[in-house]
């Protein structure tokens, strides 16, 4: 029996599903305000011309990870503003908004210098996820009942949510391909784009947010989905166990061969409590009724403590040798956690499961600021280990020792300031000249140890100039790699003044442009980059850095002119020449 056309268009069926749309908008405005301001942002970037991307594609991407960042502030707004009564206050909703919205242009102007900048990225990451936390247990908190039932509900809705934007965005995209072959020719493909920014940015939230429950619903065990519930019982439970199961043979094998356990057992370990955990609070509606569900919830808070034992082992070896990083923050951060929710567990026999919830939001927030940050720990701790290293040896160092010294100054110079770094002096300058003066061994020699660096060549400055795009019509990515032939010939092809153009880099790095098939320029790149390389110091004879000014080639064949604007390169300088490896930039063509 299936669904008739008119059915659906009835008007009551259309009313309700106005009235459910109108409730997600009225009871969620800032949410969807920012969606609707994502959608505006991803839109506009789906046809920027390239050389204003080199200009807007910073700030650009900002605003994309702000805004989505936005999105879990928001909601965990939201709900607070829902929990503590004041919906119907618009004036301290308002206030509210103000503070949020203020919040996040801070975050965009003052906390976000790049996406690229790992410590800032990652600590709005941490706080978006608390948000995320907070608004999962928020609207049941102050001794408010079946919190358990809300989260299922919440997971339930989501899945259904994704499933209904795939089938929605796909339907749509068949729609918009039979109007390009049938009635408009030729139609702008950026429409496809437009279509699935639309579903993704609109659609989810408002379908998601349209279902969820208000604080006026009651939640029983009728709201216990069934295909959630044999989901739970004969899929997940058994897979966890099985999961168990082999950890524990791994831990008997390092009883029985009385060896250390992996740095990598850490990480499974992590994954199997957060697994446990999420579990064990989903069927904690189940216990009374499933003697399955209660024997796992039991067993799980005993069969956990060896194995959290195993993991601290494992990541504390890790720290004595490594000192503490962020990565290693966060596994010995999940560890506590489990330590204290195991400990909850057998006191309060799950009763209060909620609280796991308001403590993950904790944790999070501490892990992003204040003294006590991943960030805060990890420069400490590195700057122990370089302090401990530099003490405990005297000049010149050994090669095990130097390695060490550098690996923390790249260690800070990636993902902190080398301004952080209690040892250095000021004005420390982290090149050969710097690192001579002050550890007394050569960065050059360090660098090169080991037969995969002999006589290698690299260059890398992603940076472009817009100066270095005007005159020029059409831009595309040029990548040659030796690692993709030969069953790629890393060809592109573009459209340009009526005609199908494609461009090719043989094996031979010989770049070949085509006009409808006519060959219109061929280029030896080998040749440019073997000039490039002999320029260099003829004395670094084991490891070039190319240094120096940005890596420009022209090319002209008749009227076509061609310039490559290179980004990074890499290969071979050899006693038999120059074997190219590696080269990516951006190729402008025009006349």
């Amino acid at each position: 029996m299936g669904i008739q056309l008119k059915e659906v268009f009835r008007k009551e069926v259309l009313v309700r599903t106005g009235q459910q749309v109108m409730s997600a908008v009225v009871r969620f405005p800032l949410v969807m305000a920012v969606a609707v301001f994502l959608a505006g942002v991803l839109i506009y970037q789906v046809d920027l011309p390239y050389e204003q991307w080199l200009v807007m594609g910073e700030p650009l991407e900002r605003l994309t990870v702000v805004a989505l960042a936005g999105l879990c502030f928001a909601l965990f707004g939201e709900v607070l503003i829902e929990r503590v009564g004041w919906k119907l206050h618009w004036g301290r909703r308002i206030s509210l908004y103000a503070v949020q919205t203020a919040l996040l242009f801070a975050v965009y102007r003052f906390w976000l210098p790049s996406v690229d900048a790992m410590v800032p990225v990652l600590r709005l990451i941490l706080l978006a996820g608390a948000c995320l936390a907070g608004f999962i247990w928020v609207p049941y908190s102050w001794n408010r009942e079946h919190a358990e039932l809300y989260v299922i509900r919440l997971v339930t809705r989501w899945f259904v949510t994704l499933l209904y934007a795939v089938v929605l965005g796909l339907g749509l995209s068949s729609v918009l391909f039979a109007v390009e072959s049938l009635l408009l020719n030729g139609m702008n493909s950026s429409w496809y784009a437009y279509l699935w920014i639309l579903n993704g940015t609109l659609f989810v939230p408002l379908f998601f947010l349209s279902a969820l429950p208000g604080r006026e619903d009651e939640l029983t065990m009728n709201d216990f989905d069934k295909i959630f519930r044999g989901l739970l019982l004969y899929i997940v439970l058994p897979v966890l166990a099985s999961y168990t199961m082999v950890l524990y043979a791994y831990f008997v094998r390092i009883l029985i061969t009385r060896s250390w356990p992996s740095d990598q057992v850490s990480y499974l370990v992590a994954f199997y409590g957060t697994a446990g955990f999420l579990t064990v609070f989903l069927i904690q509606p189940l216990r009374g009724e499933s003697l399955w569900a209660d024997r796992a919830a039991r067993g799980f808070r005993w069969v956990i403590i060896p194995l959290l034992v195993m993991m601290a082992v494992s990541i504390g070896m890790r720290v004595d040798q490594y000192g503490i990083t962020e990565r290693r923050y966060f596994v010995i951060l999940l560890g506590v956690w489990f330590g204290l929710n195991t400990a909850f567990l057998q006191v309060f026999r799950g009763r209060r499961n909620l609280l796991l919830a308001v403590s993950l939001t904790g944790f999070l927030v501490v892990s992003a600021v204040g003294p006590y940050s991943a960030f805060a720990v990890s420069r400490w701790s590195q700057n122990e280990r370089l302090d401990r290293i530099l003490r405990a040896s005297v000049q010149p160092y050994g090669d095990q020792e130097a390695q060490q010294i550098i690996d923390i100054l790249h260690y800070f110079n990636r993902n902190h300031d080398l301004d952080g770094v209690r040892a250095l002096p000021d004005g420390f300058s982290f090149d050969e000249a710097g690192v001579q003066e002050t550890f007394g061994f050569s960065l050059q020699d360090l660098q090169n140890t080991g037969p995969e660096r002999t006589n290698m060549f690299s260059y890398w400055r992603p940076e472009e100039d817009v100066l270095m795009i005007e005159g020029f019509a059409r831009s595309m990515t040029l990548l040659a790699s030796a690692y993709e032939r030969p069953s790629n010939q890393l060809e592109r092809s573009f459209h340009w003044q009526g005609s199908q153009w494609t461009s090719v880099v043989t094996e031979g790095w010989i770049l070949v442009l085509e006009e409808e098939g006519q060959e219109r320029l061929r280029w030896d790149l080998a040749r440019e980059i073997e000039g490039l390389v002999r320029n260099q110091d003829p004395e670094q004879e084991v490891k070039q850095i190319i240094t120096g000014e940005k890596v420009v080639w022209d090319r002209a064949s008749g009227d076509l002119r061609v310039r490559l604007i290179v980004q990074s390169l890499e290969g071979h300088n050899g006693v038999d020449g120059v074997e190219p490896l590696h080269l990516s930039g951006i190729l402008l063509v025009g006349q």
